[in-house]
């Protein structure tokens, strides 16, 4: 890499050394460059396309945990990019965690791909993993994939452990005027106008 630190140079060279250490049979080596690479990079992008390198390396090395932790760790860094979507097809492959699940179920939604992304999200919150904060979050990016998946008369019971909150009164109201209760949704509105 020496001489080509940055930029577009830089990242093709990282990619060569890691696939020449790859090629060559140097797994640890080849895993420690994908790592070193990750450091190196400045965008989520390429952090990410690195951490799928080095979490495939790590599964082939036998060291799926880690392997699989570098994987989720593209996925939080890009889930709406080509290297989040590599890393939910090789969380798919064996036997998936249900923060496996999570992972996967981010880069369906982020991808668009609302519906199929309910499964992880429901196998996630039904395993009761996660502290308050994070399964809040994924209370509502499971109603957020239940509204945009269409099936707005589920969104109101999702919510439900999250309904305290301005963001999920306001999905609340969404759902409710699509289901053509426009009288619940304009409630909803009002009482938040009259709170804020």
């Amino acid at each position: 890499v020496t001489g080509h630190e940055s930029g577009m140079r830089g990242l093709r060279a990282w990619r060569a050394r890691v696939e020449a250490a790859h090629t060559a049979g140097d797994l640890a080596g080849a895993r420690a460059l994908a790592n070193r690479a990750r450091v190196w990079a400045n965008t989520d992008l390429t952090r990410a396309e690195f951490l799928v390198r080095a979490g495939r390396i790590a599964i082939e090395m036998g060291d799926v945990a880690a392997g699989r932790d570098a994987l989720r760790g593209a996925v939080d860094r890009n889930a709406a990019g080509p290297w989040g979507r590599a890393a939910a097809e090789t969380l798919q492959q064996g036997s998936m965690t249900v923060d496996d699940h999570l992972a996967v179920a981010r880069v369906l939604r982020a991808q668009g791909l609302h519906a199929e992304s309910l499964d992880g999200y429901g196998r996630w919150l039904a395993s009761g993993a996660g502290s308050p904060a994070q399964r809040a979050d994924v209370h509502m990016e499971h109603a957020n994939a239940l509204f945009y998946s269409e099936r707005y008369a589920e969104v109101a019971q999702a919510l439900r452990p999250v309904a305290s909150q301005v963001s999920a009164r306001m999905l609340h109201a969404r759902a409710e005027a699509h289901r053509g209760n426009i009288d619940g949704a304009v409630r909803i509105y009002l009482a938040l106008a009259d709170e804020y």
